[in-house]
């Protein structure tokens, strides 16, 4: 698995412009983050979810997962986007078992949910990450993402990692993300630079906060290029939970 394209898995240190940065340090800046702000509140599952597609949430959910398996013993990857899955694909992973296959075998009398996942063995992965992808494809995406049998899979897989990620469908094309979202301790809304429409981003955000899903901060994806020689964060930031009630409204006006 040496081929996997993530930057978090490439040679840490580069050059730009006389000065040395690494390109994974933005996603370990977004897991201190992460860890500081579950000092207020528990934080072990969390989704990544964006406007519309085509926002590097599923390449921003890897990432973070990488840097949080070379922190936690056991973290999760799941992919919850049915209808354009990718995480078998950045993992180079079988798509044929998965978190499809898993609802369909839960309370079986053999279950086993680590069959339903795979081990990523990687040099620059320290500890455990699995990655469940979709599975094969569902014909309900989300009734099946809305049922008690998900809720019931993902409060069974609490106790056996530190940490799980989940992978969701954007919010604006599709009803399933509000009910991952109540599933997940917290939300992270990825936004496009430079692209994502301010409009939509608005009414993404809103539209999980009606629901009671807590979003706990924005990620900045796909920027091009340090805004100037010092490298600071340029992939994205999480905001910081202790200050929850003014960060719902700091990025996207109500």
């Amino acid at each position: 698995m040496s081929d996997i394209n993530l930057v978090t898995l490439k040679p840490r240190l580069q050059k730009y412009k006389g000065y040395t940065m690494d390109h994974a340090e933005a996603y370990r800046n977004l897991r201190t983050n992460l860890e500081f702000s579950s000092f207020n509140q528990e934080l072990k599952v969390i989704a990544l979810t964006s406007a519309s597609k085509e926002e590097a949430k599923s390449t921003t959910a890897s990432n973070l997962a990488v840097v949080m398996a070379n922190a936690d013993e056991h973290v999760l990857l799941i992919d919850c986007d049915f209808r354009i899955p990718s995480l078998h694909r950045i993992f180079k992973l079988s798509n044929s078992v998965g978190l499809s296959t898993a609802l369909l075998d839960f309370e079986s009398k053999d279950f086993d949910i680590f069959t339903h996942m795979q081990l990523i063995k990687h040099k620059e992965i320290k500890n455990k990450l699995y990655v469940m992808p979709s599975g094969p494809n569902v014909p309900n995406p989300s009734e099946v993402l809305s049922s008690k049998r998900f809720f019931a899979i993902i409060k069974y897989l609490r106790p056996y990692f530190d940490r799980i990620i989940i992978d969701s469908p954007p919010v604006l094309p599709v009803s399933e993300t509000v009910p991952i979202g109540l599933q997940a301790d917290g939300v992270l809304f990825c936004v496009k630079s430079n692209q994502t429409n301010k409009e939509h981003a608005k009414e993404a955000v809103e539209r999980l906060q009606r629901a009671n899903v807590n979003v706990i901060g924005s990620v900045v994806t796909m920027l091009k290029k340090p805004s100037s020689g010092y490298y600071n964060n340029y992939y994205g930031r999480a905001d910081r939970t202790d200050k929850k009630k003014k960060q719902k409204g700091r990025l996207f006006e109500r």
